[in-house]
């Protein structure tokens, strides 16, 4: 449910700011074609920043105990034991990827 309601509260900021745009951009007799293809390209950026920064905010995010590994899980949404063998699958993975300087 709590990501029912995140997911449309980015909707309606990227609406909102899509709309700010082309209202703007109307009010200076922009071409119809270029003010709408800018107010939906704001639309896309906002809910999809906001949506990315939602789930950033809501996830938990397990990494490999392995120095060097850049292996990681994100998961949102689960149960207490699910989120237990998350944790176990990071620290326990067979393939370390390491990071190279």
């Amino acid at each position: 449910m709590k990501h029912k309601i995140s997911h449309v509260v980015t909707l309606a900021l990227g609406a909102a700011a899509g709309t700010s745009n082309g209202w703007q951009l109307a009010s200076y007799d922009v071409p119809l074609a270029l003010t709408v293809s800018s107010a939906f390209a704001v639309f896309a950026c906002v809910h999809l920043g906001a949506e990315h920064l939602a789930c950033l905010l809501s996830g938990t995010t397990y990494r490999c105990t392995e120095p060097g590994c850049a292996f990681r899980v994100r998961v949102t949404g689960v149960n207490a034991a699910e989120n237990r063998r998350w944790q176990e699958t990071a620290a326990a993975h067979p393939t370390h990827r390491l990071v190279r300087p």
